[in-house]
C-alpha cells in the first residue's frame, strides 16, 4: 500500500449531492464574509461542508492485492477530497466482524494504510446492510467497493454508490437503482 495509485473516481463530484452545509468546518479570507463587507470590516467567510460516508470494503477471497490497493486508493480519494468528513469503514466478506468497523476523520488517513482487516472468506454483500441496521448506523451515503462477485439479489443500503473493479460484473446491481461505477485495471500497477 506504500505505492497507492491516484483515485480513479472523482469523489467530490460523486458525493456532492450528499454534502450537508450545516456544520462549520473552517474559515477563509479568500472570500471575505459579505455580511460585514459594507462596513469596511473584513471577516473571514465561514465554510460549511460535511459529509457522512460509510465505505464497505470487500475483503473476500476473490479480492487480490491489486484490487485491495485500488480500493485503498479510492478511500484515500474520499478522505482527501473533503475538509470535514466522517468516514466509517466496514470490511466485509460473509459477515462484518466488530473489529473491522473503524471510523476515520480528516488527518487520520494513516489508519487506512496500516489497518489489517480480520475478516476474509466468501462473499455476501447483504451482510453490510444487516450490520448497519443492527448497529443503527445512518450515514448519508454508503459506498461499496467490491469486485462485483456477489450474491444474485443483494440487499443494499438505500443511498448507495457501488464501485466495482473491472474483474466483476454489475449484473447484480442493475435493478437496485444505485449508481454503479466500474474501475479499470489499466490504471492498476502489478
Amino acid at each position: 500500500l506504500n505505492e497507492l495509485l491516484d483515485p480513479e473516481v472523482d469523489w467530490r463530484d460523486k458525493l456532492r449531492h450528499y454534502i450537508t452545509k450545516d456544520l462549520p468546518s473552517n474559515f477563509t479570507y479568500r472570500q471575505p464574509s459579505r455580511k460585514y463587507f459594507s462596513s469596511g470590516i473584513y471577516y473571514p467567510k465561514l465554510l460549511r461542508e460535511n459529509v457522512d460516508v460509510c465505505a464497505a470494503i470487500d475483503v473476500s477471497g476473490s479480492i487480490g492485492q491489486t484490487e485491495y490497493t485500488k480500493f485503498m486508493s479510492e478511500l484515500m480519494g474520499i478522505v482527501k477530497g473533503f475538509d470535514q468528513i466522517n468516514l466509517r469503514i466496514i470490511y466485509w466478506a460473509t459477515f462484518v466482524a466488530p473489529e473491522d468497523d473503524i471510523v476515520i476523520r480528516k488527518g487520520e488517513e494513516d489508519t487506512i494504510l496500516t489497518y489489517k482487516p480480520k475478516n476474509s472468506g466468501g462473499t455476501e454483500i447483504s451482510c453490510v446492510k444487516r450490520y448497519m441496521d443492527e448497529k443503527n448506523y445512518r450515514p448519508t451515503v454508503c459506498v461499496y467497493l467490491t469486485d462485483g462477485c456477489v450474491e444474485p439479489n443483494p440487499e443494499l443500503y438505500p443511498t448507495s454508490l457501488v464501485v466495482v473493479s473491472s474483474t466483476g460484473s454489475i449484473d447484480s446491481f442493475k435493478d437496485k437503482g444505485v449508481n454503479v461505477t466500474k474501475l479499470s485495471h489499466e490504471k492498476m500497477r502489478d
